[in-house]
């Protein structure tokens, strides 16, 4: 952590699309797996090589070893949205939800 030049108060980044801020990642606990408190959650793509790119989702809260967590949507410490799962989406427009079969331009009834 660096200091604010204007002021004695350290500056820290906060959680983002790809990473955590320093007081999130210090309570990690583990990958997903495990029991109580804080997990990240990540993701790999299984068609690249080993050692590929692994995609930060998200920090999910355990309150035992059973729960399946509950993914955070911003961070309690810094206030920022941890991974890739917290940040907004861009509205689609109906026509990019709308999936027509080729030939197909009507529905046919009985």
């Amino acid at each position: 952590m660096s200091e604010h030049p204007q002021c004695k108060y350290p500056e820290f980044k906060k959680c983002d699309a790809n990473a955590m801020c320093e007081f999130l990642a210090a309570r990690i606990t583990g990958n997903g797996g495990g029991g109580r408190g804080f997990h990240a959650i990540c993701t790999a793509d299984l068609n690249a090589p080993p050692g590929g790119p692994v995609t930060f989702q998200g920090v999910a809260f355990k309150t035992k070893a059973e729960d399946n967590g509950l993914m955070l949507n911003f961070c309690p410490f810094c206030g920022g949205k941890p991974g890739q799962m917290a940040q907004p989406k861009e509205p689609s427009s109906p026509a990019e939800d709308v999936q027509t079969q080729p030939g197909k331009d009507t529905v046919e009834t009985t």
